[in-house]
C-alpha cells in the first residue's frame, strides 16, 4: 500500500464514512481483502490487509479527536481549517467530528464571511466534555512524561490537596529531560510543599490560594494539565457562568 501511511488511511478512507460504507470496509480489514469501492465513498484498490486496524481503535480515534478539539476550542475561538491545520489531521474528518459536537450541544458557531467561527457552548455537554478533554489530555501527557505519573498518584490520594496543576514547558509539550516540573497546588500548606518536592528535584512547586486575574493564572489558563480538581478549577475561572 505504497504511498498511504495507517493513519491517512483511516482518516481519509474509514473515519469520514457513513456507517453503512464503514462497515463495509472495516469487514475489509479484518479479513485482508483487497476492494475496489465505488459509489463516490472516495476509496479505490487499497490493499486493506496491510492495515492493523480493529473497530474498537478507529472508536478511540474519532473519540480522541472530539476531545482534542474540545482543547483546542478552550484555548481559542477558531474555524474548521484552522483547527485542523493545529490537530495535524485533515478537513473533512474535523468538520465531521464538530457537526457532531454541535448535535450533541458541546459547540455553537456564528458565521464571519464565508467561515464558521465555532466555540464552546455554556451547556451541561460541553462541560462534561471539558471535563473529559482534561483527562484525555492528562493521559496523553503522563504518556510523554513517565516521571509525572508518580507524581500525580501522590497529589491524588493526598486529601489535603483540592487542585494542582502543571504549567510552564510540560504544559506546552516543549519540556526537554533536564527541563523544570511546573506545578501549581491550591494550598497553604507548606508541608505538602516539602513533601511533594522529595518525589523529583526537577519539581518547581507554586502554592498559594487561586486568583484568575494574577499572572500565573492567566499563564496556566493558555497552557495547563490538570492532576486533580478540574471541576474546581473551570469553578474557579467561572468558564461555564
Amino acid at each position: 500500500m505504497s504511498g498511504f501511511s495507517e493513519k491517512t488511511v483511516i482518516e481519509e478512507f474509514i473515519v469520514d464514512k457513513p456507517d453503512q460504507v464503514k462497515k463495509g470496509l472495516m469487514n475489509n480489514l479484518l479479513t485482508g481483502k483487497r476492494r475496489d469501492e465505488g459509489g463516490g465513498c472516495g476509496m479505490t484498490l487499497i490493499e486493506t490487509g496491510k492495515v492493523n486496524i480493529d473497530g474498537t481503535k478507529m472508536l478511540h480515534m474519532e473519540q480522541n479527536l472530539s476531545m482534542d478539539i474540545v482543547l483546542e476550542l478552550l484555548k481559542e475561538e477558531s474555524h474548521t481549517r484552522a483547527i485542523a491545520k493545529k490537530l495535524g489531521t485533515n478537513h473533512m474528518t474535523t468538520a465531521r467530528r464538530l457537526k457532531e459536537l454541535m448535535e450533541t450541544n458541546v459547540v455553537d458557531y456564528r458565521s464571519e464571511g464565508r467561515n464558521k467561527v465555532y466555540h464552546l457552548k455554556k451547556s451541561l455537554e460541553a462541560r462534561n466534555h471539558v471535563l473529559m478533554a482534561e483527562h484525555h489530555k492528562l493521559t496523553k501527557t503522563l504518556e510523554k512524561y513517565p516521571e509525572l505519573r508518580r507524581i500525580a498518584e501522590k497529589i491524588q490520594r493526598d486529601k489535603r490537596i483540592e487542585m494542582a496543576l502543571i504549567f510552564g514547558s510540560i504544559a506546552k509539550a516543549t519540556a526537554g529531560a533536564q527541563s523544570d516540573i511546573d506545578l501549581y497546588i491550591e494550598t497553604r500548606e507548606r508541608d505538602i510543599k516539602k513533601e511533594l518536592e522529595m518525589l523529583n528535584t526537577r519539581l518547581n512547586i507554586k502554592i498559594g490560594t487561586y486568583n484568575p486575574t494574577n499572572p500565573l493564572a492567566k499563564e496556566m489558563e493558555k497552557d495547563h494539565i490538570i492532576l486533580k480538581g478540574a471541576e474546581k478549577y473551570y469553578e474557579k475561572r467561572g468558564f461555564f457562568r
